[in-house]
C-alpha cells in the first residue's frame, strides 16, 4: 500500500494533446484555446475529435489520480475510476501513434493509434446505501462493484482507425461523449469507462465553404451490461461559421437485443445486421416492426459569440417513438428532456475569467391519459448501465440537476469552482402526496467542488476536493418519508494528481 501511495502521488495524469477527448474535465481549455485564438473550426459538442494540423506523430505519458472518499461513491463523469469509500488509485501509461502515409491509389492517409494500458483500484470499504429499486440503484452512489478492494486493469481511451482525408473508420474504447452539455448527456458520457465499438465517420470538422460538418457512426455489443444489448448510435451536426457561429445537430441512439427478457420477444431476437441498421429506420413508428427497442432522439444547437467569449447552447430530446406526425404535435413534450446552458469566457472583461450554467430536465412528464415512463427505466436493458454506472446522464430517471460554475483560466493556472443542485424521484413525489392526501418531497443533493490545477513546462499538478450533502434518502415511492425514516448524508472526497509528458 506504501508503495502504491508514493508511485501515485508522484505519478503522472494523462492529458491528451494529439486529440480533444470526451472528459469534460479539459474541455473548458479546449474552448478557451479557441476564444484567445479565433479558430472554431472544431465541434466539440461530439467527442473525441481530432484537429490533423496541429496532430504530433508520437506522444507518451504516465498518468496517475489518488483519491480519498469518506463515504459513498456518487462522483459523475470520471470514466474507469469508481472511487468507492476509501482510497481509490489509478496508474496508466498513455501512447498516442499517428503517422502520415501516401498510397499509390490514395494519398493523405493516416493511422490513428492510441493505446493506454491501466491499472485501478479502491480499497471499497462498506458504505450504505439507500436506494431499494433497481431503477434508482443505477445512480452513482449505488454497490457498483462488490470486490472487495476492487481493482480493474486492462486498456482504456485505446483507439486504431484509418483515415483518409479526415474520414475514418477503425475500432476505439475510448469514451465519447455526444451533446453540447459539461455536466450531463442525453446519450452518451464519461460517466462510466468506455466500451469497445466500431467506429465510421467524421474524425474532424469538414469544411464546405463557411460550412462545417461532422458525421459519426458508432455500434457496439455492451459486455459489461447484465443483458449484453446492442449499442447503435448515429450523430450529425452542421456549423455555420459567421458571427455568431450557429452549430445545429441531432442524435439518434438505439439499445436492442440482449440476454434479459423483455415484454416484447422481438426486442431479444433482433439480428446484428438489423441492429446496426436502427438509425437509419423511419422517425414515427407508424407501420414500425421494430417499435419495442429503446430508441433515444434529440436535437441540439450551439451559438458561439467569438468576440465576447459567450456559448449558449440547449438539447431536447425524447426516449419514445412517436406513432405519426398528429402524435407527436398533440403531446409535444411525452418523455421529453432538456439540457440549456451557456459558458461566458472573457467574464468581467477578465479574460481569464468564466462563468457558466447548466440545467438538466430529465422530470417524469405527467399526463392522466397517457402514462408516460421514466428515461433510462428498461430493466431488460439493465437500465442503461455499462460497468457497474450509467453511460448517459448520470443523474437518471425522474431527476433534474443545476449546475453553476466560477473559474480562473489560464495557460499555467487553473481553478473552478461548482455547486451542484440534484433531485430524484420528483414526479414520483408529487403523485403520491396528490394520491395520500400527504406530503411528499424528492431526494435531494447539493455539491461544492473545486478543481485546481497549476502547470510549470511539462508538470502540472491537479487537486481537487468535493463536498456531499443529500436528504430524504432512498426515493418517496418506496413508500415512507425519508426525512424521519433516515438520517442525511454527507460525503468528502479528495483527489491528487501529477503529470509530466514523457517525449
Amino acid at each position: 500500500m506504501k508503495n502504491i501511495l508514493f508511485i501515485t502521488l508522484f505519478g503522472l495524469i494523462f492529458s491528451s494533446s494529439l486529440y480533444y477527448e470526451a472528459d469534460p474535465f479539459y474541455l473548458f481549455e479546449y474552448e478557451m484555446d479557441q476564444f484567445n485564438s479565433e479558430n472554431f473550426k472544431h465541434n466539440l459538442s461530439n467527442r473525441p475529435t481530432f484537429d490533423n494540423s496541429q496532430i504530433k506523430d508520437f506522444n507518451l505519458s504516465y498518468n496517475a489520480w489518488y483519491y480519498y472518499n469518506d463515504n459513498a461513491p456518487n462522483l459523475e463523469n470520471t470514466s474507469n475510476r469508481w472511487v468507492s469509500r476509501g482510497s481509490s488509485f489509478y496508474n496508466s501509461i498513455h501512447l498516442d501513434y499517428f503517422p502520415k502515409f501516401d498510397l499509390p491509389f490514395l494519398s493523405h492517409n493516416q493511422v490513428l493509434l492510441s493505446l493506454e494500458p491501466y491499472f485501478f483500484t479502491s480499497e471499497n470499504l462498506s458504505f450504505t446505501s439507500y436506494h431499494d429499486d433497481p431503477l434508482f440503484q443505477a445512480l452513482n452512489d449505488g454497490l457498483a462493484h462488490e470486490q472487495r478492494p476492487y481493482l480493474s486493469t486492462g486498456f482504456r481511451e485505446s483507439q486504431l482507425l484509418l483515415v483518409n482525408n479526415d474520414i475514418g473508420i477503425g475500432y476505439a474504447n475510448t469514451n465519447m461523449w455526444w451533446g453540447p452539455g459539461l455536466h450531463n448527456s442525453l446519450h452518451m458520457s464519461n460517466n462510466t469507462s468506455g466500451f469497445n465499438y466500431f467506429f465510421m465517420g467524421t474524425t474532424s470538422e469538414k469544411r464546405i465553404s463557411f460550412i462545417g460538418y461532422n458525421i459519426k457512426y458508432v455500434f457496439s455489443k455492451l459486455d459489461k451490461n447484465l443483458a449484453k444489448p446492442f449499442f447503435t448510435g448515429f450523430t450529425a451536426d452542421f456549423t455555420i461559421h459567421s458571427n455568431p457561429i450557429i452549430t445545429l445537430g441531432l442524435i439518434r441512439s438505439f439499445l436492442s437485443g440482449g440476454d434479459l427478457e423483455s415484454p416484447w420477444p422481438e426486442t431479444n431476437n433482433i439480428s446484428t445486421s438489423d441492429a446496426m441498421l436502427l438509425p437509419f429506420q423511419q422517425i414515427f413508428k407508424k407501420g414500425l416492426n421494430q417499435d419495442a427497442y429503446d430508441q433515444t432522439l434529440s436535437i441540439f444547437t450551439n451559438v458561439t459569440f467569438p468576440k465576447s467569449g459567450l456559448k449558449l447552447y440547449f438539447e431536447i430530446g425524447a426516449n419514445d417513438h412517436r406513432y405519426d406526425i398528429y402524435d407527436f404535435l398533440q403531446h409535444p413534450d411525452h418523455t421529453a428532456a432538456t439540457i440549456l446552458g451557456f459558458r461566458k469566457y472573457n467574464f468581467f472583461n477578465n479574460e481569464k475569467l468564466i462563468l457558466g450554467m447548466e440545467y438538466t430536465n430529465l422530470r417524469k412528464t405527467r399526463y392522466d391519459n397517457r402514462p408516460t415512463p421514466d428515461w433510462y427505466n428498461r430493466s431488460w436493458f439493465d437500465y442503461n448501465l455499462y460497468d457497474g454506472r450509467r453511460f448517459t446522464a448520470h443523474s437518471g430517471a425522474d431527476s433534474d440537476d443545476f449546475y453553476v460554475y466560477f473559474g480562473y483560466l489560464s495557460p499555467s493556472d487553473k481553478i473552478i469552482i461548482s455547486f451542484d443542485y440534484e433531485r430524484h424521484g420528483i414526479t414520483e413525489s408529487v403523485n403520491i402526496s396528490e394520491d395520500e392526501d400527504l406530503f411528499f418531497v424528492p431526494e435531494f443533493k447539493l455539491e461544492f467542488k473545486i478543481d485546481a490545477r497549476k502547470k510549470i513546462d511539462k508538470h502540472e499538478l491537479f487537486v481537487m476536493y468535493e463536498f456531499e450533502y443529500l436528504d430524504n434518502l432512498g426515493i418517496v415511492h418506496q413508500g415512507i418519508d425519508q426525512r424521519f425514516a433516515r438520517p442525511d448524508r454527507k460525503t468528502n472526497v479528495f483527489g491528487l494528481g501529477y503529470t509530466m509528458d514523457l517525449k
